[in-house]
């Protein structure tokens, strides 16, 4: 029985007492059993045991019986048939259920304990394309549990983001999608293949950008284009962070030569170009990444630092991070400047172009 009392400051205090069938005051306690847990969706959950017994029937010993619900931990509850000892043992669960055990006397009180969570969560079934071609990105999803980490057996075939399930194929070959999700300690995990294959769906061929007036055009060519949608023409100002400008819809299937172009009337002072081309089956590639500045009192510039001998000398006039990126935006070097002459060893970088980049400094670098 709860009876609900107030204060002098009119706040309701609710007190709890076990009465027997006759209506007198028990001293039934109804003990405590163990605490919350989390498992995994279809494992066996450990056994409830018992932290401490029921006590206080006038004659006779305490009787116990189980309930359980998979509503809430204040509603909801049923008895589980043939669930009458100290500890119980829930066995193999779906979803979250709450478990309470129940004490009662021959005199007719019963009173319950402080019911315990056991959290189910699950990984789910992983959905996506399994096959995908080099440079070309597809989404992996579940129904399971939500905010789990995805991670890639092996990132050099192909790279998953973290917290999206965006997968990108870098190599030909197989590799595991591994999706996690974590709670109380417990992870629980599900896997999918994937497979990069060399075979793109467009075959890019020139992919150029020109001022031309007051703006830039970009134009590109295919020599070949299998189920293609269309292209999203992507610009950074650092090739880190992209946003798309157009969108220009693709041939869908041709072996031909197949040209492109679009003109930017709104360039910045440094304009790093991709083109997205997606497919009509969802999945999607990026071409090469193409670099122009645009200066827009004269003509668009270079400012490239060359490299033969595998090192650069910058001189700052500060302390200051820096970071190297590639064309693809990805950093492949990470350092600090100090205040004066600095030297940066890139000799283990491929030959190619790149962009530093610190507080500072934005500079190309050509790597020969």
């Amino acid at each position: 029985m709860e009876i609900f009392l107030k204060n002098n400051n009119n706040v309701q205090t609710i007190c709890d007492y076990v009465l027997t069938t006759s209506g007198t005051l028990s001293t039934l306690s109804a003990g405590v059993i163990s605490d919350n847990l989390t498992i995994c969706k279809n494992s066996t959950a450990s056994p409830i045991s018992s932290t401490s017994s029921a006590s206080g029937c006038g004659t006779g010993s305490p009787t116990y019986q189980w309930q359980s619900s998979t509503t809430s931990s204040e509603s909801g509850f049923s008895n589980i048939s043939g669930a009458n000892t100290t500890s119980f043992s829930p066995g193999t669960l779906t979803q979250t259920t709450y478990f309470r055990r129940v004490a009662s006397c021959s005199d007719g009180a019963a009173t319950y304990t402080d019911p315990i969570t056991i959290n189910v969560i699950t990984a789910g079934t992983l959905s996506g394309n399994q096959s995908i071609a080099l440079n070309q990105s597809t989404q992996y999803t579940t129904d399971g549990t939500a905010n789990g980490t995805w991670s890639s057996n092996n990132p050099s075939v192909a790279q998953v983001n973290s917290s999206t399930g965006i997968i990108t194929g870098i190599s030909v070959g197989s590799t595991t999608i591994t999706y996690t999700v974590s709670s109380g300690g417990v992870n629980c995990t599900a896997i999918r293949t994937v497979n990069v294959s060399a075979t793109l769906p467009v075959a890019f061929g020139k992919f150029e950008s020109l001022r031309e007036g007051n703006g830039i055009i970009l134009s590109w060519e295919t020599f070949q284009e299998s189920g293609a949608k269309n292209f999203y023409i992507q610009r950074s100002n650092d090739a880190l962070i992209w946003q798309d400008i157009a969108l220009v819809n693709a041939a869908g299937n041709s072996n031909n030569v197949t040209r492109y172009s679009f003109f930017d009337k709104s360039p910045g002072r440094v304009n790093f170009y991709r083109l997205q081309q997606n497919d009509l089956d969802g999945k999607w590639s990026y071409s090469k990444t193409i670099y122009i500045e645009y200066d827009y009192m004269s003509n668009y510039v270079s400012n490239s630092v060359i490299s033969k001998s595998g090192s650069l000398i910058f001189n700052s006039a500060t302390s200051q991070d820096y970071m190297i990126v590639n064309m693809n935006g990805v950093t492949v070097i990470k350092g600090k400047f100090f205040a004066g002459r600095n030297l940066v060893t890139t000799n283990i970088l491929p030959s190619g172009l790149y962009l530093l980049i610190s507080d500072r400094i934005r500079q190309r670098i050509l790597l020969l």
